[in-house]
């Protein structure tokens, strides 16, 4: 059931990414706070907390002071600062793991034991509560949106009508920067080969939200984990194709080096595919994060040629291959 839970709320950030000022979304869940607490309380928050009602009634105040009696037009990123202060985020060094249409297993790379050590929104309590809530509504995290009102009875919450869906989206928003700023090291991307978006999209949080706020002196590199179906699907939008070829230009404008792995085995509704190839992914980062390079393996293929930051042709070069070509020419 945990696993589920976690499960759910990777549909979110690629359902939400068109939703923003102007567009409608489903009104707040009825029992909304009942809900946050009960779901914040049977996570048991670890580090921030041991998951007391009093202290998840706490959370809720926060969080629902962030757009509750207001104007859902006037709901920004910065309503939920305050929110987000009572989580920092501390996790270690080369952990933080960024994805696109990977949820399966995202989600189990984060919440197995027996996985490698990362660290993404299924860890971050926050994000987790919203995953719980849409499981015990029985629907998915890309369903769940909220909204306030300035009607001056009742709560400040709208459970009726419709909301503008940039209220929830600006959430998922500021969880995206805080995520990207708060990375260090070796930073590791998911991405989906066989998408139809492709493994990296221009329209994706990780594009809009993230990869902005990523500094070389803290993330001098990226590792980028492109799955697969299976063995015959290799080279279907792989390291060396479009549009991993834009993600690694994007990164090596921001003087990020970066290397990229094609894991092969993604299921079909398999759990045991999804298990191997959970394994695969966990033993090429675990590798990476002692410093090793990944023993060779059936499962996957490293790019042969991996771009490294600040490997640009000198201008002087440029200009010396220019006058030979015209001398041949004349």
């Amino acid at each position: 059931m945990v696993h589920m839970i976690l499960l759910t709320l990777f549909c979110l950030l690629a359902a939400v990414d068109g939703q923003q000022n102007g567009t409608i979304c489903a009104p707040s869940p009825t029992g909304f706070r009942d809900l946050f607490i009960n779901m914040c309380t049977n996570l048991q928050l670890r580090e921030w907390d041991e998951g007391s009602s009093s202290q998840c009634a706490g959370y809720w105040d926060a969080f629902s002071s962030s757009f509750a009696n207001m104007d859902p037009s006037s709901v920004t990123t910065k309503n939920y600062e305050d929110y987000f202060d009572m989580f920092p985020i501390t996790t270690k060094m080369d952990t933080f793991l960024f994805w696109s249409g990977t949820m399966d297993l995202l989600g189990m790379l984060s919440c197995m034991c027996d996985a490698a050590d990362v660290f993404s929104a299924a860890n971050y309590p926050p994000i987790a509560i919203m995953g719980s809530i849409a499981e015990q509504l029985g629907m998915m995290m890309a369903e769940l949106r909220w909204c306030g009102t300035i009607a001056t009875s009742g709560d400040g919450i709208k459970y009726t009508g419709m909301c503008e869906c940039m209220v929830s989206y600006a959430f998922f928003q500021e969880f995206s920067v805080r995520f990207a700023k708060a990375a260090r090291g070796t930073i590791f991307y998911l991405g989906n080969g066989e998408s139809e978006n492709g493994a990296f999209s221009e329209e994706s949080f990780f594009a809009k939200h993230e990869i902005p706020y990523l500094k070389s002196d803290l993330t001098p590199s990226a590792v980028i984990l492109v799955v697969h179906n299976n063995t015959v699907s290799r080279g279907s939008r792989s390291c060396g194709q479009e549009p991993l070829i834009t993600l690694k230009n994007r990164l090596q404008a921001k003087n990020i080096a970066s290397t990229c792995y094609d894991v092969y085995g993604y299921p079909i509704n398999n759990s045991t595919s999804l298990e191997q190839l959970t394994g695969c992914t966990a033993r090429i980062i675990t590798s990476i994060q002692e410093g090793m390079e990944p023993a060779d393996d059936d499962c996957f293929s490293k790019e042969t040629s991996s771009s490294v930051p600040g490997q640009r042709i000198p201008p002087a070069t440029i200009a010396v291959l220019a006058f030979l070509a015209l001398s041949v020419l004349f």
